[in-house]
């Protein structure tokens, strides 16, 4: 079996008969980091210009080596050309400060060891779907944002709208095909809008995210959050994950993008007085979507099978410490691979929370029922689809408050409406094969069913109580 670079080694377990993983108590290194130089020179207003220029004019080929300085208020720069090199003399030494944005849109280009603090992302909407795309739209492609640092880039114009609504500005965002997103620290981001959002289509993006950083997402707007009418507190709270993998409107295309061996702490999102609030560190709203080698610490948020079909989650390890209201994986829709995942110490309760939750959902999938963007009943691709053929084997989980999680969620009709749907369906056709579930400390539970359930395990999962 492989051994990610940053997740803990997951091995086999023989243990009464079934095979399953574990991790050591040894972490692997964990990523590093481009080091930010603080002693650089404040670029002057002409070298702000030329180097605008120089990207905007950029002609196939340039190689754009950018001195030591901080560069305030570059604006939107727009990267029309292919095989350019935009990339700091020094690693580290290349800062960007203040109003900046980055639209990539020609091919086989290169941005490396750049450095984004003390700014915000120039407020545009030309993207590929309706909210702001922040620091970078990387389209084209073949493209790399490699070992560059976004750190704290929150200050831009955060004001509601007439009906509440606050901006949902993410940092990056990335369509096109083929595109990488490698060897990066996002840290710090603590308003409305997710760290990075790959934007998917009809076409396969086959966008690789591997080997970054993640940490301390949070929510600094919780007070103006919890002022908010009932309605909007729901909307506010939404969109703080740390990676959005497509929409529920393109979520039945094929996206085969990867998200590997990434480091996650700290990615809290928002957790409102009666803790709930965002729950997705990682939400996948498309199909055939690889999860893989990935470790996860110290936060609240879950990976989150929202959407989409043929999804394999992988090779992780989730460790949230002593971070209340915490979860692993939760599963809706069909055909998903659940496999060799190491889960210890989850808090969250109620009817979402787990270590592993396979969710209701609102159609009848074993008679055949289906979501479709044309429904006119209500059952549209933004709702939830009853989990189907999915297969959850290898998986070790650790005194988790709710281990293996058959869920019977009532939902709510829309994100606007509090009225709950009339019928939920439990999952169906699920295999559980090779599993350990261990529940060894006062309130925690290795696996919990609700009464009149339909679920059942199949397999040689063993329950420990």
């Amino acid at each position: 079996m492989k051994k990610s670079p940053i997740a803990f080694i997951l091995g086999s377990l023989l243990f009464a008969g079934a095979t399953t993983s574990h991790a050591s108590t040894e972490q692997i290194t964990q990523p590093t980091a481009v080091m930010v130089d603080q002693g650089v020179a404040v670029a002057s207003a002409q070298e702000v210009l030329e180097l605008r220029e120089s990207i905007n004019n950029a002609q196939d080929g340039d190689v754009i080596s950018i001195k030591p300085g901080r560069y305030a208020d570059l604006g939107r720069v727009t990267l029309s050309a292919n095989n350019v090199k935009i990339v700091a003399q020094e690693p580290g030494t290349a800062i960007f400060n203040g109003s900046t944005q980055f639209l990539v849109k020609g091919d086989n280009n290169l941005i490396e060891s750049l450095v984004f603090t003390d700014g915000g992302a120039t407020l545009s909407t030309e993207s590929h779907d309706a909210n702001i795309m922040g620091v970078f739209g990387i389209f084209g492609k073949n493209n790399t944002l490699n070992n560059s640092v976004i750190y704290k880039f929150n200050d831009y114009e955060y004001v509601a709208d007439e009906n509440g609504k606050y901006p949902n500005i993410r940092w990056i965002t990335v369509g096109g095909e083929n595109n990488k997103i490698t060897n990066n620290t996002f840290e710090g981001k603590y308003k409305r809008g997710a760290m990075l959002v790959v934007a998917t289509s009809d076409k396969l993006e086959k966008t690789l995210i591997e080997g970054n950083i993640f940490k301390d997402l949070t929510a600094l707007d919780m007070e103006l959050i919890e002022n908010s009418t009932p309605k909007m507190v729901r909307t506010n709270r939404n969109d703080r994950q740390a990676i959005r993998v497509g929409d529920s409107h393109n979520s039945l295309f094929d996206s085969q993008s990867i998200v590997r061996n990434n480091y996650f702490d700290n990615i809290s999102g928002y957790v409102g007085k009666n803790g709930s609030g965002e729950i997705e560190l990682v939400s996948v709203k498309a199909s055939g979507i690889t999860f893989d080698g990935n470790t996860i610490k110290n936060s609240t948020s879950m990976i989150s099978l929202r959407h989409g079909h043929n999804n394999v989650v992988t090779n992780n390890v989730i460790l949230p410490g002593n971070t209340a209201n915490s979860g692993g994986i939760r599963i809706y829709d069909e055909n998903h691979v659940i496999e060799n995942n190491y889960i210890e110490g989850t808090l969250g309760k109620g009817t979402y929370r787990g270590a592993l939750v396979l969710n209701t959902g609102i159609i009848d999938v074993a008679n055949g029922e289906v979501l479709s963007k044309d429904s006119t009943d209500g059952k549209t691709l933004q709702k939830q689809w009853t989990p189907k053929d999915v297969v959850v084997k290898n998986n070790t989980l650790v005194n988790n408050t709710q281990g293996i999680f058959a869920s019977n969620a009532i939902h709510r009709v829309s994100l606007s409406n509090d009225e709950r749907v009339e019928t939920i369906f439990p999952a169906v056709d699920t295999l559980f094969e090779n599993n350990l579930s261990i529940a060894t400390e006062d309130g925690t539970n290795a696996f919990r069913q609700f009464d009149g359930e339909k679920f059942q395990m199949v397999g040689s999962t063993i329950v420990i109580n």
